[in-house]
């Protein structure tokens, strides 16, 4: 890909109280199914061009930046199932063109083809990667900084104003993450925290859950990375979500709810389905138990649970191997 051209030299700015004023923080949302590792390290360290390409267009709302502002980008469907705020950057260059090759960059620059708007990004920091990886996640957001609605592109307000105000208390939570993001950037932790330890420590996480499963034989965990660069698992619903829509058993933050979801790779997912009775019944217990006070704590809505029935027992029934 070669150096990307500037196409437009416009001011973005918003109107507030009459004056004009710029928000230099903003959250962007990523799914992580679709992050890819190869394309983001090459392009950070490119011989050409420096930083990294994100699409500003083809969405209802354009991100509205200018260099040098600081951007962080909360991803979903990550490896642990927890959305979270998990990488900084700062924006290099507002106005491009995502294109993958200089063929189409060509095209787009005659007309041929739809031209795509672009920023270009520096990678900083990487964040929550491990022990503090609740700290911004969606439940963080909403709880602590009244971020109750997740959009494809925002600006983060700076303004610290009244909390006893409530149509300003929005703000001020914003301010307060702004705040506190940057403190967890500048920690020792993660300041020198490059994307190569965040690619090795998000395929640390893409791992199958019964790998410790003592008494499986024969279990083969080998899997493979997929175009992204990270990987491949398959995530399967301990309380299976077939039976659970299918009957209308239980609501859906029982079936989608993270915990719910565990990563395995394809052997183990084909096997707890159709491998053996034992087998099967050795890796649905062992999955329970590694989690089971949030397992009695999902089924304890179940009716049979609530009548007395063990949860264990009732898993085991709804994968018919309970004897």
């Amino acid at each position: 890909m070669s150096d990307i051209k500037k196409i437009s030299k416009a001011k973005f700015e918003t109107e507030k109280k009459g004056k004009k004023e710029h928000y230099k923080h903003h959250l962007i949302l990523g799914n992580f199914e679709e992050f890819d590792f190869d394309k983001l390290l090459n392009e950070d360290k490119g011989k050409d061009y420096e930083g990294i390409l994100w699409k500003n267009g083809k969405v209802k709302r354009d991100l509205k930046v200018e260099e040098d502002d600081i951007v962080y980008i909360y991803y979903t469907n990550l490896p642990d199932r927890i959305n979270r705020i998990l990488i900084k950057c700062r924006v290099l260059e507002k106005d491009c063109l995502y294109c993958e090759t200089p063929e189409e960059e060509e095209k787009m620059l005659k007309g041929e083809i739809d031209k795509i708007p672009a920023i270009r990004l520096k990678f900083e920091n990487a964040l929550c990667v491990n022990s503090d990886k609740e700290k911004f996640s969606q439940e963080a957001l909403f709880n602590k900084y009244g971020i109750n609605n997740l959009q494809g592109k925002q600006h983060l307000k700076e303004d610290l104003l009244q909390k006893n105000n409530d149509n300003k208390l929005e703000e001020y939570y914003q301010r307060k993450l702004i705040e506190d993001l940057e403190k967890a950037c500048n920690s020792k932790k993660y300041k020198n925290y490059s994307l190569e330890q965040l690619a090795e420590d998000m395929n640390k996480m893409s791992k199958c859950t019964l790998e410790n499963c003592k008494g499986l034989k024969d279990a083969n965990h080998n899997t493979f990375q997929k175009e992204n660069g990270m990987n491949y698992y398959e995530a399967h619903h301990l309380i299976e979500q077939c039976n659970g829509r299918k009957d209308k058993k239980f609501p859906k933050e029982i079936i989608d709810n993270p915990k719910n979801i565990i990563n395995l790779c394809p052997n183990c997912h084909k096997r707890i389905h159709n491998g053996k009775k034992d087998d099967r019944k050795l890796m649905v217990t062992y999955l329970y138990k590694k989690n089971k006070d949030v397992y009695n704590d999902l089924l304890s809505r179940v009716e049979e649970v609530k009548d007395g029935e063990e949860p264990l027992k009732w898993l085991l029934k709804q994968y018919g191997i309970d004897n």
